[in-house]
């Protein structure tokens, strides 16, 4: 290895911040879940029926959005992962070169490494 090095500790540090972020999310779906109600739970109120339908709404606009987070949050752990190896790889192949390149300067030089 060369004095070459990415922060991939920032990197892992940043994909572990998503991952606890998609377990926030995966927690408020539970609570929205939770929050459903049985069918026809107010309908028997006077503007019941209006009240069951606009609850089921707001929790499907709800889940719509924690759907969206998820796919987005997704996608930025699976890019953060991928970029990781990438840096990794570009780490070890520059290290293999400059280990190379220094043995060539050290033979040029008449030292043996």
């Amino acid at each position: 290895m060369s004095d070459f090095t990415v922060d991939t500790a920032s990197l892992a540090g940043f994909r572990a911040a998503v991952d606890r972020a998609q377990g926030r999310v995966d927690g408020l779906r539970g609570l929205a879940d939770a929050a459903r109600l049985a069918p026809g739970t107010f309908t028997r109120t006077a503007g019941g029926q209006v009240a069951d339908t606009g609850h089921a709404e707001m929790l499907d606009g709800i889940g719509a959005q924690l759907d969206s987070a998820t796919e987005k949050l997704r996608a930025i752990a699976e890019a953060t992962s991928k970029t990781m190896d990438n840096y990794a790889s570009a780490d070890a192949r520059h290290g293999a070169a400059m280990s190379e390149i220094k043995g060539q300067l050290d033979t040029a030089g008449g030292y043996e490494a």
